[in-house]
């Protein structure tokens, strides 16, 4: 029979102590600490920027090896030798007719750098270049320049202005070189003996980007065969209390609902009455706050109720301390879209249009889904449902257990977790009593910071140390 243990643990964010101590005299069997670095979120900036810059060398490489096939399939020369500089060359081809090596330096120099596609994802707050100017700001000061002109053109003068093209003077739509690339083309087709074939094939591999909800290509170990929803279900994880269900989308109705009227219960309001909100109370805040404003304030919650915002307590706040209440993002989403009480008041059919909106990013695919539904949407709302963005990430719970949990949050004052208890239900515990180890994958689950889920990982691989060196280990 085994001898009794007691594992004793100190987990910090750089460190997990541990001490073996027999149960029955007290005394110290081992004792140590496994030391590691802290996931500092803060890093995976710059691993984040590498990986992009990786994955854009990789892509260019592709890119221009298609290109060189193409060029050899005309008879051009896939590797020109050309002691010009490109700028120059592609500045010729708007007049002049270019040898074979100079027409293919300057495809090749058009397909290496091609400009800015989506300029509403690469520009942001913070993107503000060393003029000052942000990439969409920059974007149509160039565009102003290009009026009269081309590309090739405004760069070659600023090389022999200023002694240099890159920097952050030289961002253009993708559109511009290609308008470019066509201009070429036309004046030298009937030189090189180039057909639309070829204009066609050129022009696809100078606009065409694979979209980031696409996935790996064809024959990719990371693939997952074209299915988008097959893919994102693995990205979702399970729920807490019922793990044979995904989670539900982030945005949800049910989702915010369940968010905004947990918000409510832990409010606290400073009257002569009761001091927590009644149903008529908690009902007319959501149909006359949480639906009518897009982002509610504490000032229109106490407005509603007749009390004074200094009065309530309770709620949560920003870093900087300014209360913050659930926004019903869907809602007003679909509020733009429709008027139709009978789509906006159909919380199953809201729940299902925002699934579609989070796993499906192609506006074509999102319309398609929608009609596939068979929903009471006309032809005019499902477009414009499908242009709607922002849509990521998941609930912590599945639908299943928001939908067990917003009655009880409609009819009693009490939060989430109170409710979880009081109806006895508890997270599902994991079998280990075949096991002879704990598993990490366990933690990947864990909705916690990657700080603590480092923390988390390396106690497991502490606990799994000592119990394979304790074999007979009972704790």
């Amino acid at each position: 029979m085994g001898q009794d243990y007691i594992l004793g643990l100190d987990i910090g964010i750089t460190s997990v102590g541990y001490g073996l101590i027999d149960y029955h005299d007290k005394s110290v069997i081992d004792a140590g600490v496994r030391l590691f670095k802290e996931a500092n979120v803060e890093n995976n900036e710059g691993r984040r920027s590498k990986r992009g810059s990786r994955r854009l060398q990789r892509r260019r490489k592709h890119r221009l090896a298609r290109t060189r096939n193409l060029l050899e399939s005309y008879q051009l020369n896939p590797f020109p030798k050309c002691e010009k500089n490109p700028y120059e060359i592609r500045v010729k081809g708007f007049k002049e007719v270019l040898t074979s090596d100079e027409l293919s330096a300057a495809l090749l120099h058009l397909a290496k750098r091609r400009g800015i596609d989506n300029v509403h994802v690469t520009d942001t707050e913070s993107d503000s270049s060393d003029n000052g100017l942000s990439t969409k700001e920059q974007l149509a000061k160039n565009q102003k320049a290009l009026e009269s002109r081309y590309v090739c053109e405004l760069q070659l003068e600023r090389l022999l202005n200023d002694n240099k093209v890159r920097g952050a003077n030289n961002r253009f739509k993708t559109q511009d070189f290609v308008r470019e690339a066509k201009q070429i083309l036309s004046i030298q087709k009937d030189h090189h003996n180039l057909d639309q074939v070829f204009i066609d094939k050129y022009i696809s591999l100078l606009e065409t980007r694979r979209e980031y909800y696409e996935g790996p290509g064809k024959g990719s170990p990371y693939g997952w065969d074209g299915d988008i929803k097959k893919w994102y279900e693995l990205l979702m994880g399970r729920c807490t209390y019922f793990p044979e269900s995904l989670r539900s989308v982030k945005y949800a109705y049910s989702a915010d609902l369940f968010n905004a009227l947990n918000d409510l219960n832990n409010l606290v309001i400073v009257r002569d009455e009761n001091d927590k909100l009644t149903y008529p109370e908690k009902y007319h805040i959501v149909e006359n706050v949480f639906k009518q404003r897009k982002k509610p304030t504490l000032k229109q919650i106490a407005k509603e109720i007749d009390v004074a915002p200094e009065d309530i307590r309770g709620y949560r706040v920003t870093a900087s301390g300014t209360p913050v209440f659930t926004s019903f993002k869907l809602y007003h989403d679909i509020k733009s879209v429709t008027s139709n009480d009978k789509v906006l008041e159909d919380t199953e059919l809201l729940d299902a249009i925002a699934e579609v909106l989070t796993i499906y990013q192609s506006p074509i695919e999102v319309q398609e889904k929608l009609e596939s539904l068979n929903v009471i949407l006309t032809k005019e709302e499902i477009e414009g449902i499908s242009k709607l963005t922002g849509y990521t990430g998941t609930h912590a719970l599945s639908l299943k257990a928001i939908q067990i949990v917003i009655d009880e949050l409609w009819e009693t004052n009490d939060n989430q977790m109170t409710i979880f208890t009081r109806l006895n239900m508890k997270p599902q515990k994991v079998d280990l009593a075949k096991a002879n180890k704990i598993p990490t994958s366990l933690v990947e689950d864990f909705i916690i910071s990657p700080v603590a889920k480092r923390a988390f990982i390396q106690s497991i691989k502490v606990i799994n140390a000592v119990i394979k060196n304790m074999v007979c280990l009972k704790i």
